[in-house]
C-alpha cells in the first residue's frame, strides 16, 4: 500500500487520503486525497474517463477502494476486501470496518444518481417514504408525511400519487433528490444530475440544487453545468488521469488556470462540446 502523508482534517465531514481503486490492471483513481467541510459546496469536472463518478462512487462504498481510506467525521466508511490468499478470518476484521457497521455509516450520505434510479412501480410519495421505513424502521404514517413535506420541497407535492412512467425526466430527478434528502444525510452526492435531461428541464433541477446550497448542505457535485459551479460551489476540482489536477476557487479556475488542460477542457464546455 502507498503511504498516507498527508494526515485527514478533523474538522471535515469527509476526508479521503490516499484513494486508489483499480479496475483489473486499469488503475482509475491516483492517489485522490481531499477534504469536505460542512456546508461546502464541491464541483468536480473534467473530462469522461478522469475518474470523477468513479471517486463519487468508493464515497459511498458502492465501489471498495484497494489503497488509502474514506472518512466520515474521521470514521472509516468503506473497507478493502481481503487480499487473495489471506487466512484472515472476516470477524478479525476491525469492527468499524465491517459491512454492516460501513452501511450504517453510509446512511449519512445521500446520492443523486444522473439516470433517477427509481422503483417504477412506485408513486412518487412511495419512492420517497421507502427507505426510511425499510432502512431506519420509521413508521409508515410518518414516513408518508416527511415524504410529502419533501415532495413540497422540491415542487412536487402534486404529483404524489404518480408513477415516474408519468413524470418528466426533471421532475423524477426532483422525486431521487427528495428521496436521498428522506434519510437526513450530511453530505449529498450529486452524480451528473442533469446530464440525462433535456435542456428545458435542467433549470428546475439546478433550481432546487440552489435551494438545497443555501439552506446549507454539504454537497459534492460532479457536473459540467459551469452556471452551477460558478454561482454555488466554493471549490471547483479538475480531475485529469485519476487525479486531481488542480483546485480553488470557481472564478480563479474558470479565469485563469494554472494548467493548459484545464483550459483546454474549459474551452470545450464554453463551445458546448
Amino acid at each position: 500500500m502507498e503511504p498516507i502523508t498527508t494526515p485527514a482534517d478533523a474538522t471535515a465531514v469527509m476526508s479521503a487520503r490516499g484513494v486508489v481503486k483499480r479496475f483489473g490492471d486499469v488503475r482509475v483513481l491516483n492517489g485522490i486525497s481531499m477534504d469536505v467541510r460542512a456546508r461546502e459546496v464541491v464541483v468536480m469536472v473534467g473530462p469522461s474517463g478522469s475518474g470523477k463518478t468513479t471517486f463519487l462512487r468508493c464515497l459511498n462504498h458502492l465501489e471498495q477502494i484497494d489503497e488509502g481510506e474514506i472518512l466520515i467525521h474521521g470514521l472509516p466508511v468503506g473497507y478493502r476486501p481481503r487480499r487473495s490468499g489471506s487466512d484472515q478470518p472476516v470477524s478479525a476484521r476491525p469492527v468499524e470496518e465491517r459491512p454492516k457497521v460501513v452501511a450504517e455509516r453510509r446512511r449519512n450520505i445521500g446520492f443523486v444518481f444522473q439516470r433517477f434510479n427509481l422503483f417504477p412501480h412506485l408513486t412518487a410519495l412511495d419512492n420517497v417514504a421507502v427507505a426510511p421505513m425499510k432502512v431506519l424502521g420509521m413508521p409508515k404514517a410518518e414516513a408518508r408525511e416527511q415524504s410529502q413535506a419533501l415532495l413540497a420541497r422540491v415542487g412536487l407535492e402534486h404529483k404524489a400519487s404518480s408513477r415516474p412512467s408519468a413524470l418528466s425526466g426533471g421532475q423524477q430527478q426532483r422525486v431521487a433528490i427528495a428521496r436521498a434528502l428522506a434519510m437526513k444525510p450530511e453530505l449529498m452526492l450529486f452524480d451528473e444530475p442533469t446530464s440525462a435531461l433535456d435542456p428545458e428541464m435542467v433549470g428546475e433541477v439546478i433550481a432546487v440544487m440552489k435551494e438545497l446550497v443555501d439552506d446549507g448542505m454539504t454537497m459534492i457535485v460532479v457536473t459540467h453545468e459551469m452556471g452551477f459551479a460558478r454561482s454555488a460551489a466554493d471549490r471547483l476540482v479538475m480531475f485529469d488521469q485519476g487525479a486531481v489536477l488542480e483546485e480553488g476557487p470557481p472564478e480563479k479556475l474558470m479565469t485563469d488556470p494554472a494548467h493548459e488542460r484545464t483550459r483546454a477542457f474549459l474551452r470545450r464546455i464554453d463551445e458546448g462540446d
